[in-house]
């Protein structure tokens, strides 16, 4: 069973699926996650925020706007903003994608068997309460090969999933993910308090990396828990990587790719620091990356990133 620390131990290239797969389908889904965890990434992302009556729930903006049904379900509740609904109210909206996944899955992981869905809301809240078996284990569990999966799509309606839920799904697939805290200011403390509660009582500690932009959100987890993996989440340049994360008492550095650059991870990996940059779509970009030492990519096609890995597996470059 894999857990963070294989990624700086091992000196491997991970693919991570950006909130989920973005590519995929409705971003930060249960459904989406799925398809992630199909195609071979070694992780997923997703971002975290607190709903009006203090539940953590997976969702990147501060309104509902982009990735919601809101406007339609609740027109006169503009801006939409992610605080002001309930749980309930966030679990009858739809999260909407016309996007697909068209591709072979990863050697290894099964897929789900329905038709004519891959995965439906219904089969995935099945497994997590323990009515079904998800039939898509960990890798290194079942080697062999998948018959090819083509054109197939998630449920037209996925929902907004809690917390509590990505990471039973996690736990229950031997998975691992990156939560990233977001949301309102004020709601932070809170949040990261949630948070931790949840990933110490489901067991998942060395299977979730904690990451923000916020380093009063970091300073307050490592506060709070002295085990926990941690991720420090930088848009521009450093001119120290390597004392920001000894700062933070943080385990990985993650950098915008637009403003990474090679002595930077040079650096990084010298000092033992795994570094994660977001957000890589490119093969070549990719292979790139990996050539400077990048320790993982987080990708929104990570599909096409693990199939041209794994064509080129016995290359120098991968």
């Amino acid at each position: 069973m894999a857990v963070w620390s294989d990624l700086a131990e091992s000196c491997g290239f991970w693919i991570g699926a950006h909130r989920g797969g973005m590519a995929l389908g409705p971003e930060n889904t249960l459904e989406t996650a799925m398809l992630g965890f199909q195609c071979g990434a070694h992780f997923w992302e997703l971002d975290v925020q607190l709903s009006a009556d203090g539940v953590p729930v997976v969702i990147h903006d501060k309104t509902l706007q982009r990735t919601t049904d809101a406007p339609t379900v609740y027109p006169k509740r503009r801006p939409w903003y992610v605080w002001d609904f309930t749980r309930a109210e966030l679990e009858s909206l739809g999260a909407c994608s016309r996007r697909a996944f068209s591709g072979n899955p990863a050697p290894g992981r099964t897929p789900v068997k329905t038709s004519p869905l891959l995965f439906s809301k219904d089969s995935v809240l099945n497994a997590l309460l323990g009515k079904t078996a998800l039939n898509a284990p960990n890798p290194a569990s079942r080697p062999g090969a998948f018959q090819n999966v083509s054109e197939r799509k998630v449920s037209a309606v996925c929902r907004i999933p809690t917390l509590r839920e990505a990471l039973d799904m996690t736990r229950r697939l031997e998975w691992l993910v990156n939560v990233e805290i977001k949301g309102k200011a004020e709601h932070r403390d809170r949040l990261v308090q949630e948070t931790l509660a949840l990933i110490t009582e489901l067991d998942m500690v060395p299977r979730v990396l904690v990451s923000s932009f916020h380093l009063d959100v970091l300073y307050r987890v490592r506060a709070l828990h002295d085990q926990v993996k941690i991720g420090v989440l930088v848009k521009e340049a450093v001119s120290d990587p390597v004392q920001l994360v000894r700062d933070v008492k943080a385990y990985a550095l993650h950098p915008a790719r637009r403003h990474l650059r090679r002595e930077a991870v040079r650096r990084c990996r010298e000092a033992g620091i795994p570094v994660i940059t977001w957000t890589v779509n490119d093969s070549a970009e990719a292979r790139r990356l990996q050539g400077w030492g990048v320790s993982a990519v987080i990708s929104d096609r990570p599909q096409e990133l693990i199939g041209e890995k794994q064509s080129k597996e016995d290359a120098p470059s991968w």
